[in-house]
């Protein structure tokens, strides 16, 4: 589990996680197999909006391939901005704290969730907001 860091040991792990990962843009972050319930379609359709409004940002993916991910895969294949759309597949958990702090936005689109810990791990992290 990723443990909460502030200051410049956070700001470390950011810059480390974002050279590991080849982000050198600001990134909206999406965090979840890539399955129907996570909306990750209208994700898609607001980022290509967001980026024709010309705003200089990527989309980053964080989950595994689900067995029904294929509609995701279609709709960034099909998307004009699918150079700026990054699927990451599994991270590891040590990973994703500074990737949650070094986000512009983190976007939380699902259809639905039991408990919804993305927000709840969001705030014990202690990201900024």
């Amino acid at each position: 589990r990723g443990e909460p860091c502030q200051g410049q040991a956070l700001e470390d792990q950011i810059e480390r996680v974002r050279g590991a990962f080849g982000l050198n843009r600001e990134f909206v972050l999406c965090v979840g197999t890539l399955h129907p319930r996570k909306n990750y379609s209208k994700v898609i359709a607001a980022f290509e909006k967001t980026v024709g409004n010309a705003l200089d940002v990527d989309l980053v993916i964080c989950g595994d391939l689900g067995k029904y991910s294929s509609s995701t895969l279609r709709a960034i294949d099909n998307s004009p901005f699918r150079d700026r759309i990054r699927v990451l597949h599994y991270v590891d958990s040590n990973d994703l704290p500074p990737l949650y702090s070094g986000a512009a936005l983190v976007m939380l689109a699902s259809l639905y969730e039991g408990f919804g810990f993305h927000p709840a791990g969001r705030y014990h992290l202690r990201t900024k907001p």
